[in-house]
């Protein structure tokens, strides 16, 4: 079973800060799942799993995944999928009085819209091992912000925490602004409530993602449980979900460890995965599965790689 990975889907025109793997524009997003449909069988993720776990040759199965509940995915990427007879699986946030993400930005985000609307031209962080940032132009401030992501993400979370509150000061953009910034665009708005209910209306799989999109590996006990435990309580209570996919955000080994693992399997979730690009076996662990998100390579009909078998039980 192979399993591909969008983030958010949009209609408005790209630019510069629009990375592939997490915006896509609608009119590609057609092309790429059309063209899928040509080389895949692509089927809701209940019936891929199905056909998994029964021991079928699942190599030419696909379904499709998006993470972090964008309000793209039912605004631009549902009447897509719905014309095309598909429906697709949402890993969502939750911590909000609502349990779905509405008005959640992810830290990444705030950093993204901080470096969108600053003023400045130039930026020292010799504390994160990065001198002088020229952000005079919108290029430099993507690489800017590359940069700035590449070392926050080797941080553990309660450093990266502190890191990113210096750096929103630097910048000189207050909170109420990036919030007013991202409620205002699709790029960052999340699905609501409503929004949710009606997916799970029409078919599509709602999935877990923790309460805050923190990566998951090395965390204390009780901020794990917090994070998983309390994602899986959220989606039961909010809308009546057990036993349903989760998927770790960020994705890679460095992103978890086998205490991430035990909790998601734990909080009663059915399955779990990763960003590991690969292909699903009969013998794949179920809290290990793999997803593409080279959506060049399937909508060509690629010929999937082997079946990964690294395990997060052996730490690095």
């Amino acid at each position: 079973m192979l399993a591909v990975m969008f983030h958010n889907v949009i209609g408005e025109m790209l630019d510069p800060y629009d990375r592939t793997l997490a915006r896509i524009h609608g009119n590609r997003f057609e092309r790429v799942i059309a063209n899928c449909m040509e080389h895949y069988d692509i089927v809701p993720f209940g019936e891929a799993m199905a056909r998994m776990k029964a021991g079928e040759d699942t190599s030419r199965t696909l379904t499709i995944t998006f993470d972090d509940g964008f309000a793209g995915v039912y605004e631009v990427a549902r009447p897509i999928m719905a014309w095309l007879g598909l429906v697709g699986t949402v890993f969502i946030m939750t911590g909000q009085a609502d349990s779905a993400p509405t008005g959640q930005l992810m830290e990444f985000e705030w950093l993204e819209i901080g470096l969108r609307l600053t003023s400045s031209q130039v930026l020292e962080f010799p504390w994160l091992g990065l001198d002088v940032l020229d952000v005079s132009t919108v290029p430099a401030r993507v690489k800017g912000l590359r940069l700035i992501k590449q070392v926050l993400k080797r941080q553990v979370a309660p450093v990266r925490q502190e890191s990113m509150a210096r750096i929103l000061a630097a910048l000189g953009i207050s909170p109420e602004a990036i919030a007013a910034h991202a409620d205002n665009s699709i790029r960052y708005r999340k699905l609501s409530s409503s929004q949710v209910w009606e997916l799970l209306a029409e078919g599509w799989t709602i999935g877990g993602h923790t309460r805050s999109h923190t990566s998951l590996r090395g965390l204390d006990k009780s901020v794990l449980k917090y994070e998983v435990e309390g994602n899986a309580d959220d989606l039961a209570v909010g809308f009546g979900l057990r036993n349903i996919p989760f998927a770790y955000p960020y994705g890679t080994p460095g992103d978890m460890d086998r205490y991430a693992k035990e909790a998601v399997r734990a909080a009663g979730f059915s399955a779990a995965f990763t960003t590991n690009p690969g292909c699903n076996g009969h013998s794949t662990d179920l809290f290990e599965l793999c997803r593409y998100s080279d959506v060049a390579l399937l909508s060509q009909g690629g010929s999937p790689v082997r079946e990964r078998r690294h395990s997060f039980n052996e730490e690095s």
